[in-house]
This record gives structure tokens, C-alpha cells and sequence, in this order.
């Protein structure tokens, strides 16, 4: 059975509803023009990170190696650390003495032109397991941004990581990947991502922090990528004694 409520009382309750939606009005303004801005502050203000970390103050700071070996020209990767230190693999450096210059370029430095750099440290003692090693230029940059170095005991598996260099001598490659294993041993870390020979020495940075916690190396059984950890070759005893020092490290 239908009620018929009167065109009073029906007018009565469209004006009551109108009044309700007039009060609300103002609540639905404010969200539509305030929220959009209160949750774009964070991001402004960079509480909240946005985006990658690649940037070109990353990509400037690494550098492409070239070392004579006899009748032809090996090539690698390195990375700077300090206005004057580049951290590399030891085998990039293989059979140059240290004291010795080799050719650094920084390719995705903008008005750079290829520098001579020396190598400052090559461990002695266990180089296939310890490989890495030191190049000091023979003249500082002002122009770029050194890389800061993170610890790679705080690397877990999973973590995004960003490994960059020059793969087969040849262009410039950054590749995103993750850390498959953190403690293959003492001093070394796998990782998934796309890296080839060439890309050794260069670093691997955590994503989200542009701190490197490891430096390419080779490939492990089955061509899986490893790099060895940053901590290693700062905890190394012979590199202690030879007196380096990279001032962006806490």
C-alpha cells in the first residue's frame, strides 16, 4: 500500500535534505582542493622519495678503465669515491704495478676529457678473492660528485641494487637488479642483474640510498654475478697499512 505523505510534508523534507547537502558542501571542497596539495607536501619536501635514485651525479661519477696490456687494450670499470679515488676490480688492474698510470674517462661527465690515474693499491695477498683494488688520478676533479659509500653488512636478500659500467669496453649501461644472496662468502654477494665483462669495478649501489655496498667482479659458478662487499676491502688490513683514506666514508 503506498502512503501519500502530502506535498507539504514533501516539500518539508526536500528542503531538510538541501539543508544537509548545503552544510556538506564546504566539507567536499575542502577535500577536493587541500588533500591533492597535503599529500603532494611529503614529496616536495622529499620526506617521501619519489622516483629512482639514477641521476646523472651517479652516472658521472663512474668511469671506464683502460689499461695496456701488451698488444692490445683491456678495458673496465671504476668508480670515484673521493676528489681523487677511484675504487676498481683488482683483475682490471691485472699486471700493472702499482705506481704505474692507466686511463681513466668519464664519459657521462659533461667538458671531460680522458685522465691518467696511478694505482694506488693492488692487495698482494689473495687477489682472486680480494678483487679489488685503488687508482689515484694524477689531477683532482671539482666537477663531480664522488659516490658515497654505504656498508654492506646492512644488504639483505631482496634489496633492489643498481649496478652500473661499460660492458665490453663499449657504451655506457646502468642496469637494475637485486641481491640473490648476500653472504655467498666472507666477502662476497650474488646478484641478479643484466652485467657483463667490462662492468667489473664498478659499483653496486642500494637503491634508494646511492651508497655503493659492493664492487663487480666476476662471474660465479653457473655465470652468476657477484661483486665483492665494500666492507671487505675497507676491513682489509694490507689496505689499512697503505695509508689511503676515502673521506666520504663514515
Amino acid at each position: 500500500m503506498n502512503l501519500n505523505i502530502g506535498p507539504l510534508k514533501e516539500r518539508k523534507h526536500k528542503i531538510v535534505v538541501h539543508k544537509k547537502i548545503n552544510r556538506l558542501n564546504p566539507f567536499f571542497l575542502v577535500l577536493f582542493f587541500v588533500l591533492p596539495v597535503v599529500l603532494y607536501v611529503p614529496f616536495l619536501v622529499k620526506w617521501v622519495p619519489s622516483g629512482p635514485i639514477v641521476t646523472s651525479d651517479v652516472f658521472s661519477a663512474v668511469a671506464k678503465v683502460s689499461t695496456p696490456v701488451k698488444s692490445f687494450e683491456r678495458t673496465g670499470s671504476a668508480f670515484l669515491v673521493t676528489d681523487k679515488y677511484l675504487i676498481t676490480a683488482a683483475h682490471v688492474v691485472s699486471g700493472i704495478p702499482v705506481g704505474n698510470t692507466v686511463k681513466i674517462d668519464f664519459e657521462r661527465a659533461k667538458g671531460m676529457s680522458p685522465m691518467a690515474a696511478k694505482v694506488a693499491f693492488s692487495p698482494k695477498n689473495n687477489p682472486n678473492i680480494n678483487d679489488y683494488a685503488v687508482l689515484e688520478l694524477l689531477q683532482r676533479v671539482t666537477d663531480i660528485t664522488p659516490l658515497k659509500i654505504g656498508k654492506s653488512s646492512d644488504c639483505q636478500i631482496g634489496d633492489r641494487i643498481l649496478v652500473i659500467g661499460y660492458p665490453g669496453g663499449g657504451p655506457f649501461s646502468a642496469t637494475y637488479g637485486s641481491i640473490s644472496n648476500e653472504s655467498v662468502s666472507p666477502n662476497r654477494m650474488q646478484i641478479d642483474a643484466g652485467a657483463w665483462p667490462g662492468n667489473s669495478g664498478g659499483p653496486i649501489i642500494l637503491d634508494g640510498t646511492k651508497e655503493v655496498v659492493g664492487v663487480l667482479t666476476n662471474y660465479g659458478q653457473y655465470d652468476i654475478v657477484q661483486g665483492v662487499k665494500i666492507d671487505a676491502l675497507l676491513n682489509d688490513a694490507e689496505f689499512k697499512a697503505s695509508g689511503i683514506k676515502f673521506l666520504n666514508h663514515d
